[in-house]
């Protein structure tokens, strides 16, 4: 199992940084169809992996503390590979079309490749980061390798989004870092060896001895992040557990229900002012992580499946949408 988590992490990165070396004028034929192998191999080897915990029950690791993979991260490292499929062969016409009709030079191919498995890399390894700290470090990696794809066009309108996608998911990551390292700071007070506080499963049994107010602040900041990218949903519900642990059930619930509510408005109302369809959908995908979040605040078994089931059908359902309105 350890062989599998580091071949499904080493694949795309390595397709990435072959793509990257290769000179911008190769053919265009060259790129798409190392993109093809890089997105198949990444969805075949996310089947084998998180399949094989599914349906085991049992926990895998890699490189000692480093890499862990349980049944939660699975649902994800699955969505991951099967939308990275998706959308990895939906783009292969929709980027020679763009090339053929002149809205985007051909040699920017190189680019757009490069960063879609460098951006798969970077969710695959938020997933299945046991280090909360490197777990952040590539949530905040995600953010940049998408800036650069959605500026893949250099217009005003692609470059307008790309920075306002930067500062809103920058700031995002910067309260959740700030959260991460208040648990780290209590973890570190709690559990016997201070090295294997910034470990996730090392953390977790330690939970229920934490500072209570400190865990009230870290995990308002860690939603604060969430609510802005959907990549740390995930490690909202890991840190859910912890603050459960630690201060109780009323307090992680009571704040999700809040922020999830305040999303779905916020993010409706606003999706009215937009005329741009895919700007609309942009909205409709804050709205939806509120609707997790609710789902969480909720709390007990059906709110927490409910959240996992919303993560899958929004996954698959807001992919095709984008795929459809592009087309």
């Amino acid at each position: 199992m350890e062989t599998l988590i580091l071949a499904l992490l080493a694949t795309p990165l390595v397709f990435s940084l072959v793509m990257a070396f290769l000179p911008k004028n190769t053919s265009y034929n060259v790129f798409a169809g190392l993109n093809l192998v890089s997105v198949a191999a990444v969805l075949v080897l996310s089947i084998m992996t998180a399949g094989d915990v599914l349906m085991s029950g049992e926990t895998a690791s890699a490189l000692g503390l480093w890499f862990h993979l349980d049944s939660l991260g699975a649902i994800f490292v699955l969505l991951i590979g099967f939308i990275g499929f998706l959308t990895g062969l939906f783009s292969l016409p929709y980027v020679k079309a763009d090339i053929e009709e002149g809205s985007m030079p051909a040699e920017r191919a190189k680019q757009y490749f490069a960063l879609f498995s460098l951006f798969v890399f970077t969710m695959l390894l938020a997933c299945l980061s046991n280090n909360m700290i490197l777990t952040w470090a590539a949530v905040e990696a995600t953010t940049l390798s998408t800036v650069f794809l959605v500026g893949i066009y250099k217009n005003k309108t692609a470059l307008e989004a790309s920075w306002k996608y930067a500062m809103v998911c920058t700031a995002g990551v910067a309260f959740g870092l700030f959260g991460t390292l208040l648990i780290y700071a209590n973890a570190a007070d709690v559990i016997p060896n201070a090295h294997e506080a910034a470990f996730l499963s090392c953390v977790l049994p330690y939970a229920d001895q934490f500072d209570p107010t400190l865990m009230r602040l870290a995990f308002a900041f860690v939603v604060i992040s969430g609510v802005l990218l959907k990549c740390a949903m995930l490690v909202i519900m890991r840190f859910y557990g912890f603050t459960i642990q630690a201060v109780g059930a009323e307090y992680p619930q009571l704040l999700l229900l809040i922020v999830g509510t305040l999303s779905i408005l916020v993010a409706a109302l606003s999706m009215f002012r937009q005329d741009d369809l895919k700007r609309r959908f942009a909205y409709s995908s804050v709205e939806n992580v509120g609707v997790i979040a609710l789902c969480l605040g909720i709390g007990g078994p059906l709110g927490i499946a409910a959240a996992l089931l919303h993560c899958v059908f929004h996954g698959f359902t807001k992919t095709l949408a984008f795929c459809v309105s592009g087309n």
